[in-house]
């Protein structure tokens, strides 16, 4: 389910873009407390058999943190490349735009001729800039992109900037293979990193998540009130496909796995005490 923390802060309507990244961000959440589920289960039945297979699991862990912010780094990255598109289909449509897009004048006949790449992409393709420019670290460069596209500003702060920088030289660590969940791999093989040696923990990471959910919301409210971009699907109904959801997990894990649990941030390592 959504926290009562993600649910308040939640705008009543949302446009397409943020109700995807909103439901990927509550996929990588989920995806974390699995893992704080089997450190629970471990720690409650450590002797018996069920605390022996579950805590082979509980060492993959650091490597669920890998993937869960990697995932949600380049959520965030497709949510600003989806919003720009929005953005920009709206301002070259509108009137004065549609006379400047053509050589023959406001009497031009057929579609409107593209003013820029963004216009004609697909989903999949509408975010290369944007990633391409993640993948070089050059946060305020995505950010001066944004803004040029959009008329929002990115970063409200200095600390958003140094924020965003750390999660993209994360992301890209992680995504070119230099980072591992073993310490002895990291000791093996030079120019790598470990989990726990680049400060990942479970607190701090839910923390990161929140930076970001927190940055849709406020974008995309003001990308909203600023463009006019439709926002079609309301909180109520994300919140109802999110129940679905985790109802359908839960019925396929079995009864005894939707008993409630205590809401504990247990750490996912050894070192991350």
């Amino acid at each position: 389910m959504v926290s009562a923390e993600h649910s308040s802060a939640m705008p009543g309507r949302m446009t397409r873009a943020s109700a995807r990244f909103f439901a990927a961000d509550w996929e990588g959440q989920s995806f974390l407390e699995f893992f704080v589920d089997l450190q629970l289960r471990v720690a409650e039945d450590a002797s018996g058999g069920a605390g022996r297979t579950v805590a082979r699991l509980a060492d993959h862990a650091r490597f669920a943190l890998q993937l869960t912010l990697v995932r949600s780094v380049d959520s965030f990255v497709a949510y600003l490349a989806e919003i720009a598109r929005d953005v920009t289909a709206v301002r070259t449509t509108s009137p004065w735009q549609s006379v400047l897009a053509s050589h023959d004048g406001p009497t031009q006949k057929g579609p409107l001729r593209s003013n820029g790449p963004l216009d004609a992409s697909v989903p999949v393709d509408v975010s290369v800039m944007y990633v391409t420019t993640l993948a070089h670290g050059n946060v305020r460069l995505l950010g001066r992109q944004f803004e040029q596209a959009t008329d929002i500003r990115l970063f409200t702060t200095a600390d958003d900037v140094e924020r965003l920088s750390r999660l993209s030289s994360l992301r890209n660590l992680i995504v070119h293979g230099r980072t591992f969940a073993s310490d002895e791999l990291v000791a093996l093989i030079d120019e790598s990193a470990s989990v726990g040696g680049l400060g990942l923990r479970l607190a701090s990471v839910r923390e990161d998540l929140w930076f970001l959910y927190m940055a849709v919301v406020r974008i995309d409210e003001s990308v909203a009130s600023r463009w006019d971009i439709e926002r079609p699907i309301t909180s109520e109904q994300l919140f109802e496909a999110i129940s679905a959801a985790s109802n359908a997990s839960s019925s396929r894990q079995g009864p005894s796995a939707v008993a409630a649990r205590p809401e504990i941030d247990v750490p996912l390592a050894p070192e991350a005490q």
